[in-house]
């Protein structure tokens, strides 16, 4: 069935302002994640963990700054990548535990007492091209993990890792910002489904009070830090 004409000047018109054949070969405008609104819902869970989350922010998995690119898209510079980890990510730990700090993997291994550490792990950020009513997106993707881990358990209680996808299409050089927003909120939120769906929440909870009853000694960076 052939496209409408609508649908088809829809279409050259995306084509001609991703691809740089327009408005004076005008870039996508860069995107820097501290200056974005991400939330994603909160999922609401009786009782809070007492021990803190320390989420361990390691520059060698989480890159500053990546420049996104697709075959036929021209490219979308993201900058302050990390905000993700320090400021979203946080916010959003901070539904299921009292207190959330963003730490070095220096600081994680050093610390004394019952806690829980998470491993972040940013692979890469991607666009998609889809058609919606005929009409094409272009999307945006992140792939990526985060795992929980109580000091002194073998292994880990929680692990997601996957690629997110964002529901927002932008069809103009001027809305990457929206679309790497959306990106960023489906990531945290289908994580959150993930640790909602898998009863995380109990299990930590349990660890948790069996390691407040055994002496933990660190010995420096938790071998996870290195390994996962």
């Amino acid at each position: 069935m052939s496209a409408s004409p609508l649908a088809a000047l829809t279409y050259a018109a995306l084509t001609l302002v991703v691809t740089g054949c327009a408005f004076g070969e005008s870039a996508m405008r860069p995107v820097d994640v501290g200056e974005l609104s991400v939330r994603p819902p909160r999922m609401m869970v009786a009782e809070k963990i007492s021990a803190p989350l320390l989420i361990v922010l390691d520059p060698r998995d989480v890159p500053d700054e990546v420049l996104v690119e697709r075959d036929g898209v021209k490219p979308v510079r993201v900058t302050n990548l990390r905000a993700f980890v320090r400021e979203d990510l946080r916010r959003a730990m901070l539904g299921y535990f009292d207190v959330v700090e963003v730490v070095s993997p220096g600081r994680a291994g050093a610390t004394r007492g019952a806690h829980v550490l998470g491993r972040v792990r940013v692979q890469r950020l991607e666009m998609f091209v889809a058609e919606e009513q005929g009409a094409p997106r272009v999307l945006g993707g992140m792939q990526w993990s985060f795992a929980l881990l109580v000091p002194g358990e073998d292994e880990f209680t929680f692990s997601w890792a996957g690629t997110s996808r964002g529901s927002y299409g932008l069809t103009d050089v001027r809305e990457t910002s929206q679309m790497v927003e959306s990106t960023l909120s489906a990531a945290i939120t289908q994580m959150l489904e993930g640790y909602i769906a898998r009863k995380v929440q109990r299990t930590l909870r349990a660890q948790v009070e069996r390691a407040r009853e055994q002496i933990y000694v660190p010995t420096g960076p938790p071998s996870y830090v290195r390994d996962i």
